[in-house]
């Protein structure tokens, strides 16, 4: 279950809100800001301090996914071009948040990327979804680009996408659909009968896993943004309206991007009770906080 905190202080403009601080070695929000035609990824730390820019893409590219390793030293993100396979790449970061060099492309991936997520107990290994040899896939790879092994594969009549590992590392979840306007949330073979089908409904996105518990977080058709079990038991009513949800490490708090508005859209963070600005109004991309 989510457990409740204690207050948080309100944001300056630039700045997250004040909070219990947590031992981290490096700062353990990212998210990415859309400046014109070019996307910057910041790192910072959830009590508003060590805001840095850590990256910043060519012209007319985007960043579309994004995950926060473990240990909170890497970043792994997709970044793609209007008419360009997107890449899959890493950039490792220093204790102080600054990047340590250059993003390096995960090597040898086949097809494109839509998303990614670090093995919580093994970050040297990923979990990846994407489209490879006409076939759309939920897959692991090591962060080397060896190792790549198919999970779920779809195909024309059947959608698989958006696969997050489970806390142990070894189970997962995935949204699947096999028929128009119906998706579904599975655990590992998807067998309702094993308690594996978690939910269903007319769109499933933007999934997020507890830390702490094998909850997912996801947004739905309408802009909910929903919390489900392990036995499918949606654990509260809508959480609130949004998308792109992320936990903290404790579960007492998510990050997420308010619904999108043409005048401007904020990064949030929601302790349950009430939410608080990350960011002043502007338009941004992913989002994460480390686990």
């Amino acid at each position: 279950m989510i457990r409740p905190v204690l207050g948080t202080a309100a944001l300056a403009s630039s700045a997250l809100f004040a909070a219990a601080a947590l031992a981290a070695p490096t700062q353990d929000i990212a998210y990415v800001k859309v400046a014109g035609s070019v996307n910057e990824l910041y790192v910072v730390n959830h009590d508003g301090t060590g805001l840095t820019k850590v990256y910043a893409t060519a012209k007319k590219h985007g960043i579309t996914a994004l995950d926060f390793s473990p240990a909170g030293d890497e970043l792994a993100f997709v970044e793609r071009a209007s008419g360009s396979p997107a890449v899959l790449k890493r950039l490792r970061l220093k204790d102080s948040g600054a990047a340590d060099g250059a993003p390096v492309a995960v090597p040898n991936l086949c097809g494109t990327v839509d998303y990614v997520d670090y093995n919580p107990t093994d970050p040297s290994v990923l979990m990846i979804s994407g489209f490879c040899n006409q076939q759309i896939y939920v897959g692991r790879v090591g962060v080397d680009g060896t190792g790549f092994a198919t999970l779920q594969q779809g195909n024309a009549n059947l959608y698989v996408s958006e696969g997050r590992w489970l806390r142990d590392g070894v189970s997962y979840i995935y949204v699947k659909s096999v028929q128009p306007n119906v998706q579904m949330l599975c655990r590992d073979g998807c067998d309702p009968n094993a308690g594996q089908l978690l939910w269903s409904g007319t769109q499933i996105v933007w999934n997020d896993v507890a830390r702490t518990t094998d909850s997912v977080i996801f947004t739905d058709n309408v802009g909910n943004m929903r919390l489900v079990d392990q036995s499918g038991t949606e654990v509260t009513p809508p959480v609130a309206s949004g998308r792109d949800a992320h936990f903290s490490p404790g579960d007492d708090a998510i990050i997420y991007r308010t619904p999108h508005q043409a005048s401007g859209d904020y990064v949030l963070i929601y302790d349950f009770n009430v939410s608080r600005r990350v960011t002043g109004k502007g338009e941004w991309g992913p989002v994460d906080w480390r686990p």
